[in-house]
């Protein structure tokens, strides 16, 4: 699950594709891939992709993206999952294709090259790709059937843009905020945006399952390649005898249920009290998936009452022998998560609240995927609708028929009982609408009808909009080709329209605002056409009984005969609330209707009008401010500042602060959140590109700054006197009043040399002194230290690190940045035999950038005992987590070592002369570092294994100390 962006520049008047708004675009999309970011731009600069990553499927780095095919001629950039991409792997390598990566991205690539846009219909999954093709000078995007994964397009004659999120194409300046009649009048209408307009008349959504191309003529139509009604009329012509319905259904959603599990991560439930997330959790059991974990929402004010889900969930849970996370949720922490809530809202929607505390809860257990019970209603008539919409067609069909029967009873009442008017706004739409099923269907999910909305926003906006949108039309289009039923129409309704627009846009919105994957087994094109034959002969509550009979052991009877519940207490008043809050009645106009649902749409669309949502945090944890910090470098250059950064967030708790870095130069290099992370010690990043820069990047570095409203500076930089100067010059033109660090005094700039020995002050020292200001910063609290490692990171590297079975291990590390750096692969080979005669039951882990892998495996080679090369595998704070239980890390001056020495492990290793010794040695006494100012060369492998060797003793002898019966860490103790 990622964030993809591209950037095309078809025209030739158009100007080249601009990387650093690529990267703007890119990185509003941080939440949706915290592991990872790449991009990629032509060598005409005619084309651009950019990444977000979320690592799923294949963690190495290998799998990042964009990724190029072997021979360059084709890029993609691709967010979803592929649950098939095995089979098609297997299929595609039969045929003579040669796959580098284990991902289901590189499946895109090698399907693209064989079928081109017909490898759409192989998919199984969610999905949203662009594949460039060089050889063509063609784009194509496509977007999954039934809409599960977004993507928005804008085009303004010359350059095409796309992206995940509508506020991402926003901040690239290229494109109009100008408000679309049709979006703002769909938002009001159905409390969500009815595809494919957004709010703003420049971007609309890609219709799901549909392609589009870009080529020098600019985009074309959009081409559909899948049709829900259309594979339900497919199946009523050859309807199932009811008899089979039990074992049709535990057949195709257990098959569902089986592929959406595929994943290089833990896969969690999202496990409410009902049918739906019950029978998910039961298959996932069935399907032998181990260590289970299923989240369950609770509420303060349900506690110990009927209404309370979680000891009914935990029935459940219990029944699949399923660990059981209960998270409740209180008024006070919605009031303020309410800010942010708002903010990850894509477009304005009504719903999504509950994913998205659930979807925290997840990401507070360390889960990175969720399944969810999501759609199971919408394809196996679970809703009302599907007995109300046919009994409305049959009771009030012939009235409605009559010419203006509607208007006349409106005007009607409107005179003599305007109450009546306003507090039942849908009876009369009875007379005019339930005459079809797109006018039945509006009456269902509508939230204000079409004569309201004049009422409700500018008449002139909304009679545009209403003609733009034709709603009743835009239903009529969900029911092309007719579905053959009543049950099959009411089933593309609400699946083309209610789970596309709603239900599955709040999932996205909602799970990545928080990093978690949600994943709908229920909501599956496969599933789809093996149901559709005994859909369109479903009984009232036949289809629900037979999900929860579906599982091996069925779901408990309480289960099956609890009633439905929707967005209601404690939830609904928590937004009556909000809705009424004081702060935002002056936005919004009085209305007649008093339904929660419209109150609270009004709030929602008020805050997107404003632009600046009302903060609902309590006083005392209101963010008044902004603070940015900069620093540049990579892994290792941030790793020795993590004291200054614990040390300004202490001093700025109460500000936003946002990091200003400079984007990774070297392949290798990692940028600063693989480091750092996100949301707590830093909550955003501008990035700016490398040198050479020009002006325009300057230019447009300072509107970024100057939009973040920022007024203080935090300077933790390494330069000289002229540099600095500089810096304080552009910030200043910035709009920042305040900046701590930034002295021009050399002894701040540079470190402290010894007069005697020659050594320099270690550059965590420097950096302390040059925020003295700020507080004192005690460099030996290994709490100034804490990188904040996640249950999740350190999963990952137990996982890695399970073939030791608990043994010890050295951790590794050959390569680097720079050339200067390596001590050469013989001098490798030589140490590696030393350490093998002293300790052969001590385990070899490489650690590094995906680049070093050949290079690892072949001095693998070497060791007799066991070895694990994780280059490329683990994320840097995947990494220190490993290393943290290493004896000690043996390599060089680079990122991976001062990672080992902020996690506590004691370091060996080898500097040559590219800078004065100590500068950038290890912080810790427990280091052995051998520096030799006339080179690298000069260090001999006996000299690095005798500084191993007394590094060694200590190390075992310091885990007898504490241990004295066995290991003093365990990979299991880890694990907990």
């Amino acid at each position: 699950m990622c964030g993809i962006v591209g950037i095309c520049a078809y025209n030739p008047s158009a100007s080249p594709v601009d990387r650093v708004e690529l990267l703007k675009i890119r990185d509003r999309m941080a939440p949706r891939g915290p592991d990872g970011a790449g991009d990629w731009v032509s060598a005409d600069s005619r084309i651009g992709f950019g990444h977000r990553r979320l690592s799923i499927v294949d963690l190495s780095d290998r799998a990042a993206q964009p990724m190029c095919s072997a021979d360059g001629r084709l890029v993609v950039t691709f967010n979803g999952e592929i649950y098939n991409y095995k089979t098609l792997r297997a299929d595609l390598e039969a045929q003579g294709a040669c796959f580098r990566t284990t991902s289901d991205t590189e499946v895109l690539l090698h399907l693209y090259d064989r079928y081109g846009a017909d490898m759409v219909r192989y998919l199984r999954g969610m999905f949203a790709f662009g594949i460039w093709n060089e050889r063509e000078r063609r784009l194509l995007l496509a977007r999954d059937p039934y809409g599960i994964k977004p993507l928005y397009v804008a085009d303004d004659g010359r350059t095409f843009r796309f992206a995940s999120q509508v506020k991402a194409l926003l901040v690239s300046g290229g494109i109009s905020s100008d408000t679309d009649p049709a979006g703002v009048a769909g938002f009001h209408l159905f409390g969500s945006l009815p595809e494919p307009f957004t709010l703003y008349r420049d971007i609309r959504a890609l219709p799901a399952g549909h392609i589009q191309w870009v080529d020098a003529s600019g985009p074309q139509e959009p081409k559909p390649f899948a049709n829900l009604a259309a594979t339900l009329a497919e199946g009523a012509l050859s309807p199932v005898p009811a008899a089979e319905l039990h074992e049709r259904v535990r057949a195709a959603v257990g098959d569902s249920v089986r592929a959406h599990l595929i994943a290089d991560v833990e896969v969690g439930c999202f496990l409410s009290a009902g049918v739906d997330s019950g029978s998910v959790l039961g298959l996932m059991r069935d399907a032998q998936q181990d260590s289970i974990r299923a989240i369950t929402l609770a509420f303060d004010e349900y506690w110990g009452t009927s209404q309370d889900e979680a000891p009914l969930a935990a029935a459940v849970a219990d029944r699949y022998g399923v660990e059981h996370v209960v998270r409740r949720v209180s008024r006070r922490e919605f009031e303020e998560d309410l800010s942010a809530i708002l903010d990850a809202m894509d477009q304005p929607s009504i719903d999504g609240i509950n994913t998205w505390f659930v979807a925290k809860a997840a990401k507070e257990a360390g889960l990175k995927v969720a399944l969810s019970g999501l759609g199971g209603d919408e394809l196996l008539a679970g809703y009302p609708s599907f007995v109300d919409l046919p009994r409305w067609r049959r009771h009030f069909g012939a009235v409605a028929k009559i010419p203006g029967i509607g208007s006349f009873a409106r005007a009607l009442l409107r005179s003599l009982a305007p109450n009546v008017m306003r507090a039942r706004p849908k009876a009369l739409g009875m007379l005019e609408y339930a005459g079809s099923w797109p006018g039945a269907y509006l009456l269902r999910r509508g939230l204000f009808l079409p004569h309201e909305l004049s009422d409700v926003m500018d008449p002139a906006l909304a009679a545009e909009g209403l003609k733009q949108l034709m709603p009743l039309r835009h239903f009529a289009q969900s029911l092309s080709p007719d579905p053959g039923s009543d049950i099959g129409r009411v089933c593309a309704l609400e699946s083309g329209q209610y789970l596309r627009n709603q239900l599955l846009r709040d999932a996205d919105w909602a799970g990545m605002a928080h990093s978690i994957e949600i994943r709908v087994p229920l909501v599956d094109m496969d599933l789809l056409k093996s149901l559709a034959p005994i859909i369109h002969a479903l009984k009232p509550g036949a289809g629900k009984t037979a999900l929860a009979e579906s599982p091996s052991r069925p779901l408990p009877s309480e289960v099956i005969a609890r009633s439905k519940t929707g967005f209601s207490v404690p939830i609904g008043s928590w937004v009556a609330s909000a809705a009424l809050r004081t702060a935002s009645e002056g936005r919004i106009p009085p209305t007649g209707a008093g339904t929660l649902s419209r109150r609270w749409a009004r709030r929602v669309f008020a805050e997107f009008k404003s632009g600046s949502p009302t903060p609902a945090r309590s006083e005392d944890n209101i963010l008044t401010d902004t603070v940015l910090i900069f620093r540049i470098g990579s892994i290792g250059d941030t790793a020795v500042a993590v004291p200054c950064f614990h040390r300004i967030a202490q001093s700025f708790a109460d500000h936003r602060r946002i990091l200003v870095t400079d984007s990774p130069v070297a392949q290798k290099a990692a940028p600063v959140e693989a480091v750092l992370g996100r949301g707590r010690l830093i909550d955003d990043v501008i990035y700016f590109p490398p040198p050479p820069r020009k002006l325009l990047d300057f230019v447009t570095l300072r509107a970024t700054i100057r939009e973040t409203a920022a007024t203080k500076l935090v300077y933790i930089v390494d330069r000289g006197a002229l540099q600095t100067v500089r810096d304080i010059c552009f910030f200043r033109l910035c709009g920042i009043r305040q900046i701590v660090g930034a002295s021009l005094a050399r002894d701040l700039r540079r470190p402290r040399v010894d007069p005697i020995t020659g050594e320099g002050e270690r550059e965590a020292v420097r950096l302390a002194r040059c925020l003295s200001s700020l507080g004192p910063i005690n460099l030996d609290d290994p709490a100034m230290w804490d990188l904040g490692l996640q249950a999740a990171e350190r999963r990952a590297a137990a996982a890695a690190l399970a073939p030791l079975h608990d043994g010890d291990f050295i951790a590794v590390s050959v390569g680097g940045k720079s050339v200067r750096k390596d001590w050469g692969d013989a001098n490798w080979r030589q140490l590696l035999g030393l350490i093998m005669a002293d300790w052969p039951r001590t385990s070899i882990v490489f650690v590094g950038a995906a680049e070093e892998f050949d290079r690892c495996e072949d001095l693998a080679k070497q060791w007799r005992g066991q070895t694990i090369n994780l280059c490329g595998d683990l994320t840097p704070r995947e990494s220190a987590a490993a290393m943290q239980h290493a004896l000690l890390y043996l390599g060089h001056d680079c990122g991976p070592m001062h990672l080992a020495a902020a996690v506590g492990t004691p370091c060996v290793a080898m500097f040559g002369d590219y800078n004065m010794p100590r500068w950038w040695h290890p912080m810790g006494a427990a280091h052995r570092i051998i520096h030799d100012m006339r080179g690298l060369d000069r260090i001999s492998p006996a000299r690095v294994h005798a500084a191993l060797t007394s590094v060694m003793s200590l190390t075992r002898l310091d885990r007898r100390r504490r241990n004295p019966g066995g290991d003093d860490m365990t990979m299991a103790t880890f694990r907990e």
